[in-house]
């Protein structure tokens, strides 16, 4: 999720220290140093916590409203990190579906999970697909994705695939014949005016 080319470097790798707890408030000194000290808020009297500074103290509690307002995202009262950081994924769009793939010792495999647009598990889907390469793999995993979600009459998606391969070859064309089938049946089902598909890196799918 936090990997993409429009964010910069250095807030890239921020982010994934925060969401690893590896910034060094004074708890997470104590816990490397392997002593007590002394710990308060700059901004309080609540002791100096990642959880505290990001989430839960009142001027993060401000900064997050003020952010929600602008872009209108509704932040629900859940602990942690990802819940905030995936609710801005979820905004405009009424369900999401990531989707996988794997092969392994020359078996294929793939799911995914269907969440609503609060970012709550809606369903979850998995199949088995005999021996096949894994670009097949990942495009059957998304084919089942759509299959699923048309019969439960779900509407305006937006799916998400850790294969960039796969999602070139359903928005920019160019495959192997052995996927011509999977992709047809995909394009033939997707809306493009309305739908998504994107990629998205494998630590956010």
């Amino acid at each position: 999720m936090i990997w993409s080319s429009i964010i910069p470097t250095t807030i890239i790798f921020f982010c994934w220290r925060l969401w690893q707890g590896l910034i060094p408030v004074d708890v997470v000194i104590q816990r490397r140093i392997g002593s007590h000290m002394a710990s308060r808020c700059q901004c309080c009297s609540a002791i100096e916590t990642i959880h505290h500074l990001f989430i839960d103290s009142c001027i993060t509690n401000q900064v997050w409203r003020h952010f929600s307002d602008i872009f209108h995202v509704t932040l629900w009262p859940m602990e942690g990190f990802q819940y905030r950081f995936q609710s801005w994924r979820f905004s405009g769009r009424s369900y999401k579906v990531n989707t996988d793939g794997c092969v392994k010792d020359g078996f294929a495999s793939g799911g995914g999970i269907i969440r609503d647009s609060s970012g709550q598990c809606f369903c979850a889907f998995f199949s088995s697909y005999g021996e096949c390469p894994i670009l097949e793999a990942e495009l059957r995993a998304i084919f089942d994705g759509i299959i699923l979600v048309q019969r439960l009459v779900l509407s305006d998606l937006w799916i998400e695939s850790n294969s960039t391969l796969a999602i070139h070859c359903i928005t920019k064309g160019g495959r192997p014949w052995s996927i011509q089938a999977t992709l047809s049946y995909i394009k033939y089902l997707l809306t493009f005016d309305r739908d998504t598909i994107s990629h998205i890196y494998r630590e956010g799918n």
